[in-house]
């Protein structure tokens, strides 16, 4: 009889934790008095052009897609739904195949959703009223195959935090971004220009079907924004200003209190700011979950300044160089020497990818548009070293979202096409794309085509589908079961794809090891180190390998 209260005593507390769990991160959605603007129509055009009231979605030649938004903020959240639905449903798609093969153990994958759940919980208080309707506008055309993640509000709501939550949680693993910019001097034309390859990766999916953004709101200024479906964040964009933002994470420790995305931030600054001194007051009455090197280029200040975003401040660097770099570490005195800090710059591959940029603007000053998309595009080390391509160590990894150049004064927005940012340079002169858009659906290009900066030659020469298949035996190998002929196949394939690339010879090393073969495998870890290695953890792994190795034989 006691056993059977103790028992339902039990059962009853954990039905009382449920209760409260889901009572504390259950998230109402904004109200909204006018329902009308919910029966907003989508026309489709043809196959790759849609308008929904004012607003409309087409695909340009080289498969980026280009969208159109005005009025207010549930207005434009319903025409980005309506227009954006089966994009959406791709992204989350993408997104969410990624996370089960990252998180195949179904109990870890349901403690992670629910930690995040928790974690986020008063998101939507971190975000102003206007966005979070904005928000809400797409969630009502999300699919519902999804819902047992979260109600289609709350998922677009958490997404919006991935960013900052995969930065903290993987270390940085999937964010090494490098920015710059040049003025004075060190510009052909002695006005600013920026150039950035956002290199955010979850997958080669997930930047299929990238969006450039043209957004006319009720309020504020209108401004040009790469991203994605679902997305109402920023990561990089233009205003009419001329202000240029663009965000680096940096090193960051992790907190179980949520704030607002940076992505967030960075939209109410390209909304509202028009320039520096406008954007660091926006950055500083702002709480962030997550540290950020934001960079924000402005026609007004003709110069570039890094706002160094964290949880606990906000901290402003200025170059007296006319010139700026940004990666993954701060620079500001109030931050350098912060011991987060300085440990990842010893221990990471920023420094490294820093100083390469700094070769490469000695090299190409003063810079201009053809320049700076060279440099986005360099794929050696320092000194023009073959260090492997995808090496993290490279400005560009192989790996980009997007590769971007910005000016600002001219309010010129030059954008990479596929595969990753190799192919041309698309520029578009936002004052006559926002004079253009408000006519409707445009059918045909709406960039100039004099303006156009030709894709990258590795992109032509063959070397591009080399390292595609390349990158295809590497899966190989780390998925499949091989015969011993089929294995060394592959082994002499992918030496000869990518001789210098450090990783490389630790895939094979780890098939070896996997297989038993330690004494093959230990042969191939040493190759390895001879090769440069982007971080001090990638190459304390090799060495753990190596003596895993070892006592094995």
């Amino acid at each position: 009889m006691i056993l059977f209260y103790i028992i339902t005593g039990i059962f009853c507390i954990i039905l009382i934790f449920i209760l409260i769990f889901k009572i504390s991160v259950h998230i109402r959605p904004p109200s909204f008095p006018d329902k009308s603007v919910t029966n907003l129509k989508i026309n489709i055009i043809n196959a790759t052009s849609y308008q929904c009231g004012k607003g409309w979605l087409r695909k340009n030649r080289n498969h980026i897609w280009e969208m159109y938004l005005e009025g207010e903020p549930l207005e434009r959240g319903i025409t980005t739904g309506k227009l954006t639905n089966k994009l959406l449903e791709w992204q989350e798609h993408v997104f969410i195949d990624e996370i089960h093969r990252m998180v195949p153990n179904r109990f870890y994958l349901f403690f992670l959703k629910n930690l995040v759940q928790w974690l986020n919980r008063k998101l939507n208080r971190h975000i102003s009223e206007e966005l979070n309707l904005e928000i809400y506008g797409i969630s009502l055309s999300a699919s519902d195959k999804f819902n047992s993640i979260g109600t289609p509000y709350k998922r677009l709501l958490n997404y919006h935090a991935a960013h900052d939550i995969g930065h903290a949680l993987q270390d940085m693993k999937y964010v090494g971004c490098t920015s710059f910019s040049a003025w004075g001097e060190n510009s052909a034309d002695g006005k600013i220009i920026t150039g950035r390859n956002f290199d955010f990766y979850i997958n080669d999916d997930f930047g299929k079907e990238k969006i450039l953004a043209f957004v006319k709101p009720s309020t504020g200024l209108k401004f040009a924004m790469v991203t994605w479906a679902g997305m109402t964040g920023a990561v990089s964009g233009m205003n009419e200003k001329g202000l240029a933002i663009t965000i680096n994470a940096a090193k960051s420790s992790f907190r179980f209190k949520v704030a607002t995305p940076i992505s967030i931030l960075i939209r109410e600054m390209l909304q509202y700011a028009g320039n520096i001194e406008e954007a660091l007051r926006i950055a500083e009455k702002t709480n962030v979950f997550v540290s950020e090197l934001i960079l924000v280029s402005s026609a007004s200040d003709n110069k570039a300044v890094i706002i160094e975003k964290t949880p606990s401040g906000t901290e402003l660097f200025e170059s007296h160089e006319n010139r700026i770099i940004c990666t993954n570490h701060c620079q500001s005195e109030g931050l350098i020497n912060d011991k987060l800090n300085t440990a990842y710059m010893e221990e990471s591959a920023s420094v490294y990818r820093f100083e390469r940029v700094k070769e490469l603007l000695n090299l190409y000053s003063p810079l201009d548009t053809q320049k700076a998309a060279a440099i986005l595009h360099n794929k050696e080390g320092k000194e023009g070293q073959n260090i492997g391509l995808g090496n993290e160590k490279s400005i560009n990894q192989l790996l980009a979202h997007h590769g971007i150049i910005f000016q600002p004064d001219k309010k010129i927005i030059y954008l990479s096409s596929p595969p990753y940012n190799m192919g041309e340079f698309m520029a578009y002169r936002l004052d006559e794309i926002f004079d253009l858009a408000e006519k409707g659906c445009p059918d045909s290009d709406i960039d100039d085509k004099h303006l156009t900066i030709k894709k990258d030659c590795f992109a032509e020469s063959g070397n591009l589908n080399r390292y595609l298949e390349y990158k295809e035996f590497i899966r190989q190998l780390n998925t499949k079961k091989l015969n011993h002929e089929e294995a060394n196949h592959i082994f002499h394939k992918l030496t000869g794809l990518n001789p210098e690339y450090f990783l490389t010879y630790v895939t094979i090393g780890n098939y070896l090891k996997k297989s038993k073969r330690y004494k093959d495998a230990l042969e191939w870890y040493n190759k390895a180190l001879e090769k440069e290695v982007p971080t001090k953890t990638e190459k304390k792994n090799i060495h753990h390998s190596v003596n895993f190795c070892k006592s094995r034989i």
